[in-house]
């Protein structure tokens, strides 16, 4: 299953486990990529009252223990220390993603997002630019082993300043635990694709 998608945020398609997404990122079976696009949730009109944060060092302030280059409470995914590190900027702390040339694996960095509530509408705002031509994006995934992963919602963009994002998504009737957010760039194995990212945050709208 191919990860091109067009830059809207997408709900609820198709599913895979943790164990499949590197296969089914790479396409490896044979069934054509999704292109039908499911609308968003609208945002409300007026501001919306959410609940507390459920992202972890979504400012990417503190590091992992032994790993200056990663921020606490994230992992990388087929990525390593050269294409998902930190750096700085005036003082702050930014996420830095970037394709590997030699390598066309998808380089992203995830964090696991536990407790949602089923059914419950949640809000995910970030600010990110790229250096290039290709597009970075943010993706809200739900993993079941044994199973295929349903994106729940999916970003693109192309900004190339920093641009603050904000999508809505609806949580599934089976989502109850293995939903990770996923940062990083498009088309994999482009040296072009670079994405940065800085306040990272998902918060439930609250009725």
């Amino acid at each position: 299953m191919s990860k091109r998608w067009v830059p809207v945020a997408v709900v609820a398609l198709v599913l895979a486990s943790v164990a499949s997404l590197s296969a089914c990122r790479r396409g490896s079976n044979s069934s054509p990529a999704p292109t039908g696009v499911h609308a968003s949730l609208p945002t409300p009109a007026r501001p919306a009252r959410l609940g507390e944060e459920l992202v972890t060092n979504g400012t990417f302030a503190t590091v992992q223990p032994g790993d200056a280059t990663l921020p606490a409470g994230w992992t990388r995914y087929q990525s390593t220390s050269r294409t998902v590190l930190l750096v700085k900027e005036a003082g702050a702390s930014v996420l830095q993603t970037r394709n590997d040339a030699r390598r066309k694996l998808w380089q992203e960095v995830m964090q696991h997002i536990p407790g949602l509530r089923a059914s419950g509408r949640y809000q995910v705002t970030f600010e990110a630019r790229v250096q290039n031509t290709v597009p970075g994006f943010v993706a809200v995934i739900e993993q079941r082993f044994g199973a295929p992963e349903t994106n729940l919602a999916r970003l693109s963009f192309s900004d190339r300043n920093w641009t603050a994002h904000q999508f809505v998504f609806e949580a599934t009737s089976g989502t109850l635990g293995a939903v990770s957010l996923l940062l990083g760039p498009e088309q994999p194995g482009n040296p072009d694709g670079v994405a940065e990212f800085r306040r990272v945050s998902l918060r439930e709208v609250l009725p």
